[in-house]
């Protein structure tokens, strides 16, 4: 009972919130959608340098791009977020460029669609990696599995609940709705990590 109540469970479920978010609106929303989405800009392909792409293939490559974009930029946001501990700094700035990325998503061109996309990208290889850091930093190392175990089951929550939530709603209110919808959950998380990184550097200016 005293390793139950002993688990910091305030600050794995504070760090466990962003990983939820993008699970459902990356993972969850943009990923269960992607064929719908670019369907809107072209019909059955796209003549990309003088060769035609069907729509499924070039789904494939904007797919494998969005990866590239968050493994590739992962290890570089995630080293900036190591100085001075400024994960939540780094957080916001994340989550901004995906909530901007997610409604440049749902507008009416496809070039700012697609460069949206790569915004949004940028939430998905960095965000998991620092909600884990800020387990480490706030759990013991004996609880550390149970940390991580919870914030990946938020994770989880989110991936199964996004496409459900995305599908649904789609054929009712359109795309670029769901989309914003995601862009909001976002800036929530956004505004948190705002407001965590200010509460960190207050409270490092009292102990100076």
């Amino acid at each position: 009972m005293g390793f139950y109540f002993s688990f910091p469970w305030k600050d794995a479920i504070i760090s466990g919130l962003p990983l939820f978010a993008v699970r459902f609106s990356f993972h969850g929303i943009l990923n269960s959608t992607t064929i719908l989405w670019l369907s809107r800009y072209i019909d059955n392909g796209i003549t990309v340098g003088g060769i035609t792409l069907l729509l499924a293939t070039f789904t494939g490559l904007v797919s494998a791009a969005r990866i590239l974009v968050g493994t590739a930029s992962a290890p570089l946001l995630g080293a900036l977020s190591d100085l001075g501990k400024r994960r939540w700094v780094v957080l916001a700035l994340l989550f901004l460029a995906g909530a901007i990325g997610m409604v440049l998503m749902g507008l009416p061109w496809l070039g700012i669609s697609l460069i949206g996309a790569l915004f949004a990208a940028l939430t998905s290889g960095t965000v998991p990696a620092i909600s884990a850091a800020l387990v480490g930093d706030k759990v013991s190392p004996e609880q550390q599995s149970r940390g991580l175990g919870l914030i990946y089951t938020f994770g989880d929550l989110g991936a199964t609940l996004g496409p459900v939530f995305a599908l649904t709603l789609v054929p009712i209110i359109g795309i670029p709705k769901v989309y914003l919808i995601g862009a909001g959950m976002y800036t929530i998380i956004m505004v948190q990590a705002a407001v965590m990184a200010l509460t960190r550097m207050r409270q490092e200016k009292s102990l100076a």
